[in-house]
């Protein structure tokens, strides 16, 4: 009996099912933690459950508007004044319509503006008198800011506009449809030579009242309160929305 007692091997862990305290505290801790969760039982997710997570900033999330959208940027229909210019600097302070970009000098300072100039201040409306065209770098122009540039603005361009018409008689056409000029628009310019009409509605609804009044309308106007005697003369309209 003592012999087969020697020759028994000792009771160990695997053989017995039950672990030593210290082995027990051990595969506690080598033990995985739930899936979802810490080793507490507690839920991964939450901002405060452990030290790196407590870490984590408190700011906004990316991407959430800060406030109202922005107004028209400097681009294609934009108002602007020049300043600076010193090949013509009897320009200087002149308010213009940017109607295309010319080939620029260099990439750095990338294309300048191709703007068609207000006629002078206390000039004659009548006959309205031939506008200047000129190219100006971007640093040399200054966002005109007011309602052609506020909030909402729609900078409009209509096309096919006839030759014989002028700002002027733009102005009656928009009048007669119910669009006032500084409430309904601004900025309003005829480019006789490409036959473009620019002008800035002042919010989406009139600039889509706009284009629903005028879009593929007939222009047959002479002068003010006149009609052009030959219909053939019209063109239809076309209007663009700019931005």
């Amino acid at each position: 009996a003592a012999a087969a007692a020697d020759a028994a091997p000792p009771a160990t862990a695997a053989s017995t099912g039950v672990l030593a305290p210290a082995a027990a505290a051990d595969a506690a801790s080598e033990a995985p933690a739930p899936e979802g969760g810490d080793a507490s039982g507690s839920e991964s997710g939450s901002s405060y459950s452990s030290g790196s997570s407590a870490g984590r900033s408190r700011s906004p999330r990316r991407g959430l508007p800060l406030g109202p959208p922005p107004g028209p940027s400097l681009g294609l229909g934009a108002l602007v004044e020049i300043q600076g210019l010193c090949s013509a600097p009897e320009l200087n302070g002149r308010r213009a319509i940017v109607t295309g970009f010319a080939a620029g000098p260099t990439p750095e300072a990338g294309p300048p503006f191709e703007v068609l100039c207000f006629p002078p201040e206390g000039s004659e409306p009548e006959p309205e008198p031939e506008l200047r065209r000129v190219s100006v770098g971007a640093e040399r122009l200054t966002l005109v800011r007011g309602a052609a540039s506020a909030a909402g603005a729609v900078r409009l361009r209509l096309r096919n506009v006839p030759a014989e018409y002028t700002t002027g008689i733009l102005r009656e056409e928009l009048d007669e449809e119910g669009f006032t000029e500084g409430e309904s628009f601004t900025a309003l310019l005829f480019d006789r030579a490409n036959r473009f009409a620019y002008l800035t509605a002042s919010s989406d609804r009139v600039a889509m009242q706009i284009v629903v009044n005028f879009d593929g309308r007939r222009l047959e106007r002479c002068g003010p309160g006149r009609f052009m005697p030959d219909s053939i003369l019209a063109q239809i309209v076309k209007v663009e929305r700019l931005c």
